[in-house]
Parts: structure tokens; sequence; C-alpha cells
């Protein structure tokens, strides 16, 4: 044992560092989870059954994604080497596009199984008939839990306002305009539903144009991440950008019409801005990274559990000198910006807070109890790629980490992570909420500096993932 561990310790960074290595890890763990959905219904597992209960599979769709997915990886060495920065910038967002619109036709348009996607749809067509302002107005209305003592629920609500002291406000917001509707979208601002409606005014009221405006989401949102990493000089840009694009959580989860995917490009837009600003120490960058934290968090509020940690970033970059008292204050300015225009609006995103921490509790008690084996594929929707190339990543570069400032870009999305999946309980609410999150992991990737010089292995990363996003779709 001894020996071992000597000879570990004398080969560590050469072990560590070696890509063979890396990729066939990656290698075995898609082979072990062909074979765990293969055998899952066997076992009677069936928590990792096709998301979002697909039913059929568009043969001809199926055919045009694997298609799509074996030229992303032969041209992916061609890229990378790729030097004019419009036309790399051009193809990652045709790439992205392609990739989701693909897949979104192998699961089909078909919004019968996907309560996420009809609720969008159906309060974009109520902001065109009540107009924006009422619609903002009204908002707070319909997430109303009704009088105190008619349920649980209700007493549960009006305990956490009393204790905080606004149970008075909650009430000048809960007038009774609109009539209450406890469902799934109240438990989110109503900044998705404004923009959705604003895009179906122009193209169409249609279950099509609305797909197609994710699908152009999601291609705008490839494109941030290279021109992020770019900005920040990263030495693999366009590898890194394709194998976000190529992700799980980024495929799977901007199926779904909904505030997942905005909500986690402009958490990930933050993020990178923020370690740019870092980076540079221009406090602009800090004004324009709190905009784009605040937009987050008015798609989705689980954003606050990864936004909140960054003031307290820069509370230990100022003690320690390396940036300015202004960066705070700027940060925070444009944190605030966005939640204030949409309270003077008329919408309180405090009592959103309130009734959805409720609201999920209960949605959660409603479920099964999962074991812990069945919950374990989950983590693999952040990417296999990504997960090896960062372990890795931490495991070489530790003893630097500790010492520098890098590892504050690592350890913030881990905190988020582990927030989100206590949260979620591992269920497969769990990889939407982590739909930015796991953006935020290309750029931990890119301080660490761990990816494949061979573009080889550049290329067959980008395929491990599409194939597991095609084994648990299918199988």
């Amino acid at each position: 044992m001894k020996s071992i561990q000597n000879f570990f310790n004398r080969n560590k960074d050469l072990l560590l560092s070696n890509e063979k290595m890396q990729i066939s890890i990656s290698l075995i763990i898609l082979g072990l989870i062909f074979l765990y959905q293969l055998i899952k219904s066997r076992l009677n597992f069936q928590y990792q059954n096709s998301p979002g209960n697909v039913i059929n599979i568009s043969l001809p769709a199926l055919i045009l994604f694997i298609a799509v997915s074996i030229v992303l990886v032969v041209l992916t060495p061609k890229l990378v080497k790729l030097e004019n920065k419009k036309i790399i910038a051009l193809a990652i967002f045709c790439s992205s596009f392609l990739v989701s619109a693909s897949y979104t036709l192998m699961r089909g348009i078909d919004w019968t199984l996907s309560d996420e996607s009809q609720d969008s749809f159906e309060l974009a067509m109520e902001v065109q008939r009540q107009g924006v302002p009422e619609f903002i107005a009204t908002y707070n209305d319909r997430g109303n839990p009704g009088v105190l003592g008619t349920s649980q629920y209700a007493n549960n609500v009006y305990g956490v306002l009393r204790s905080l002291g606004l149970e008075q406000m909650a009430k000048s917001y809960w007038v009774g305009r609109m009539e209450t509707q406890l469902a799934r979208p109240y438990m989110h601002p109503p900044t998705f539903f404004i923009v959705l409606a604003g895009w179906l005014h122009i193209f169409g009221n249609t279950q099509l144009s609305a797909t197609i405006f994710m699908w152009i989401c999601t291609a705008i949102w490839g494109l941030t991440c290279f021109l992020l990493l770019d900005a920040l000089q990263s030495k693999a840009s366009v590898f890194l950008t394709l194998l976000f694009i190529t992700l799980p959580t980024t495929i799977i989860d901007t199926w779904l019409t909904t505030y997942d995917g905005l909500s986690g490009m402009f958490l990930m837009a933050g993020f990178g801005l923020f370690i740019l600003a870092t980076f540079k120490k221009n406090n602009r960058f800090y004004f324009i990274s709190g905009i784009a934290f605040g937009v987050s968090i008015m798609f989705r509020l689980t954003s606050l559990f990864f936004v909140l940690l960054f003031p307290i970033v820069l509370l230990i970059l100022v003690s320690t000198r390396r940036q300015f008292v202004s960066s705070i204050l700027l940060f925070l300015l444009g944190l605030f910006i966005f939640p204030f225009l949409l309270l003077i609006a008329g919408y309180n995103p405090i009592l959103t807070l309130v009734t959805a921490k409720f609201r999920q509790d209960a949605y959660y008690a409603g479920k099964s109890m999962i074991s812990a084996l069945e919950r374990l594929p989950v983590f693999f929707y952040l990417g296999i790629s990504l997960i090896i190339l960062i372990a890795f990543g931490i495991l070489r570069r530790s003893k630097e980490l500790i010492k520098s400032t890098k590892g504050i870009w690592i350890l913030l999305p881990l905190i988020a992570m582990i927030l989100i999946a206590i949260i979620t309980r591992l269920t497969s609410d769990f990889h939407r909420n982590m739909l930015g999150v796991s953006g935020c992991f290309i750029f931990s990737l890119s301080c660490l500096e761990n990816w494949p010089q061979s573009r080889k292995y550049q290329a067959l990363y980008i395929g491990i993932d599409l194939a597991f996003v095609l084994l648990i779709t299918l199988l």
C-alpha cells in the first residue's frame, strides 16, 4: 500500500495531467450510464425515465439531431483552429441553434405533458390581453394564499410575513383584483412572460413561434459564452464554448418554453462579467454584472442562492485591498436596478419568494421517496466532460487554488450547486435549477486551464455529452 502511495505522490502531476486517463474515465462513466439506462426498468427505477415523460420520438428529427451532432464533433478540431472571430461567432450561433432545434423537434413541439410550457404561453397571452402595466400590477394577486385560517399554507405564509413585519404590505398587494391561482408560474417573477408576450406579439401567437424563441435564446446564450471567454482571453474559448452548448443541461432544459434558459443566460453573463471586472479592476463591469444578476433573479428567484455570494466575495476582495470600495456600491446599484423598476411598476418579489417557499414545500412533500442510487445520475446532467475536467483540474492545482483568488471562481458554483441540491432534494428540478450554474462552471474550467490539448480528445468530449443526451432521452 505504501509503495502505491509513494508511486502516486512521485507521479501525481503526470497522472493528473494525463489526457488519455481523463477521457478514458469519461468513456467508462458514459458506458455505466448506458448500462444503467438499460436495466433501470428491471430495478424499478423510474426516476430517470425519459425526462418530460417522452412518449413518441420523431424519427426524422432523431436522424437530424444525430447528423447535427456528428457534424459538430467532426468540425470541432477545425473550429478550434479558426482565428477569424466573426466566423467563429457565427459558427457557434448556428451550431447552438441547430442542436437546440433538432433536439426539440426530436422531442416534439407538443406541450401536452409540459405544464411549464403551457403556463408560460397562457401567461404571455394574458400579458397581451391585459397590457404590461396591469399584468405586473396584478401579478402578486394571483399568488394570494387566501384568507388567514383557511389553509395551513395560508397560515404558514402569513406567519412568515408577520415575523418580517410585512403583513400589511402584503394586504396592499393582495386586494382581490385577480382570481387567485396558486399554480407553478406564480412561484416565479413575471419577467419571462412579458418578454415572451413581446415576441409572440411580433411573430405570432403559436407554439412554434414560442419554441423558435427558445432556440434563438439558446443560440444567443452560446454566443454570449464565447464573447465572455474571449474577453477573459481564455486560451480555449472555442472548445469551452462548444462544450457549453453541448452540455446536457443546455440542450435538455432549454427544450421547455420557460424562464430557466433566460435566467441561466443572465446568471452566466453576470458571473463572467464579475470575473472580468476582478481581473481588470474595472468598476463598470461590476455595475453591468450586477444588472445581469438582477435580471436573472427576476426570471427565476433561485438565482438568489448564487447571486448573494458575490457581495461577500467583494467584501473579501476589498478588505484585502484587491478591489475598491466603490466596486461594492456599483455592483449593488446594478443588482437592484431591475428589481426596483418592477417594484415601482407594482410587482413585489418578496411576496413571490415567501409564497413560493411554501408552494415548493407542498410540491416536494407530494413527491415519492427516491433512493440515493436513483438520484445519482442527476449529477451527470451537468455534463460528464465538464465534471471530469473540473475534478482533475482541482486535483492538479489544489495548492495553487488555495493560495490565489482563482479558487473563488471554482468554489462559488460548487457552493451554489450544493445549495440547489438541498432545496430541490435532487429531484429532476435539480438540473433545471442548475441550468445557469452549469454555464458558470465553464468559466471555472477556464480558470483551471484543464482542457485537452489534443483536438481529437476535444472532439471526443463533445461527442460524449451529445451521446449522454441521446441515452437519457431514448432509453
